[in-house]
């Protein structure tokens, strides 16, 4: 995946559109999905604010499970595709959670959001379609480009952490435990383990491994690849896979379940290169042409 990227790897152009441009735009996609309402009432209730960078998140939306009101806060410091992307993505929260909240009580609502693997499959996923949509709309293409890799960075980075943290002895895999470890006592654990074939020294930084972040950013973001890539190229298994995976996802994991909504599991690595194959000759093609 990591080679993969390389061929990915665009630059920005950096194009500014009217606010009033991009709001179009994200309603223009969000209403094919029947979700500009979401939109909608978080800028007619000015629930939408803009913030200071933050080096952690370009957005967030925090969703109050007892009021049922989401807010989204974004980084103001973005270029537009940027921007709009990570409104897509926080907007796809408010659905994830909205519709859970019609059949769940408050724990499943507060064990879905702190504990649950899948919180990001669905906002990734409106993500990855949004991108998609804005290729095929011709709308700040290298940009967009950007963003395509950007996504992919995003899932590998995690997986990579994924590979530190569980090469870890069982006993130090709490969060209270590996968080103290300095970067050469992990180091030491996970050096010359066969799953790990090399590790950037510098990249390691206890205080910012996250097992949680790392699934769910991680195999959340293989997962929501794997539906987008259904959605295109087989609408009936994607129909079937999709309605199990609402149906479970805020479910404790379990194997038996996983598999209900990803039957060919095994093939999920050939998925995600197919799809940045595809994404791959799309940006050829953007530069190619300008």
């Amino acid at each position: 995946m990591n080679q993969k990227i390389d061929y990915l790897e665009s630059v920005e152009s950096g194009v500014i559109l009217p606010e009033q441009e991009m709001y179009d735009i994200i309603r223009e996609f969000l209403e094919k999905k029947n979700m500009d309402g979401y939109l909608d009432d978080m800028v007619k209730n000015h629930r939408m604010f803009y913030g200071d960078s933050s080096r952690f998140y370009a957005g967030y939306m925090a969703y109050n499970v007892v009021s049922e009101i989401p807010h989204i806060l974004i980084d103001k410091d973005m270029n537009s595709v940027e921007l709009m992307t990570t409104i897509v993505h926080e907007v796809g929260h408010i659905k994830d959670y909205d519709e859970l909240s019609r059949f769940s009580n408050f724990k499943v609502m507060n064990d879905y959001y702190m504990k649950s693997i899948y919180t990001e499959v669905i906002s990734k996923q409106n993500e990855k379609e949004f991108l998609d949509f804005l290729i095929k709309s011709r709308i700040a293409s290298k940009d967009v480009c950007c963003m395509v890799e950007e996504y992919y960075l995003d899932i590998t980075s995690h997986l990579e952490d994924l590979l530190i943290l569980t090469n870890l002895d069982d006993s130090l895999l709490k969060r209270e435990k590996y968080r103290h470890l300095s970067n050469e006592d992990i180091l030491s654990q996970v050096v010359g383990k066969d799953t790990i074939e090399w590790i950037d020294q510098d990249s390691i930084i206890p205080l910012e491994l996250d097992l949680f972040e790392s699934l769910s950013y991680g195999y959340g973001g293989v997962l929501a690849t794997y539906f987008e890539s259904l959605r295109k190229n087989d609408p009936d298994k994607y129909r079937y896979c999709y309605q199990n995976f609402l149906r479970q996802r805020a479910d404790w994991f379990s194997v038996e379940n996983f598999v209900s909504f990803v039957p060919d599991c095994q093939n999920l690595p050939d998925t995600m290169i197919q799809e940045m194959d595809k994404d791959i000759k799309v940006k050829q093609k953007i530069y190619h042409q300008n």
